[in-house]
């Protein structure tokens, strides 16, 4: 299930419908959302890489907010039913 674009926050990581996790980094009053995001199971999952999307995108794409750190596994978590582990979404 997408996220409410109104409780979309600065600071705040998403995983998105992709399979990437998705920092926050800034809502402009034109209602874009800048961010940073990671690949899930990447060697360089560590690196954070820039992006720019409309709020209403942003919020039908990411489908939970997580932890920044998140990774499938390694905090008890796993990724929301509607996702296989590809990051395709089942039907």
């Amino acid at each position: 299930m997408p996220v409410q674009r109104e409780s979309i926050q600065v600071g705040h990581c998403y995983l998105g419908d992709n399979g990437k996790v998705w920092r926050i980094v800034r809502i402009w009053p034109d209602d874009r959302v800048q961010f940073e995001f990671r690949a899930r199971f990447r060697g360089d999952a560590r690196v954070w890489k820039p992006g720019m999307v409309d709020r209403a995108s942003f919020a039908a794409s990411a489908q939970c907010e997580v932890p920044c750190d998140w990774r499938p596994g390694t905090d008890g978590q796993r990724a929301p039913a509607a996702l296989s582990f590809s990051g395709v979404r089942r039907a």
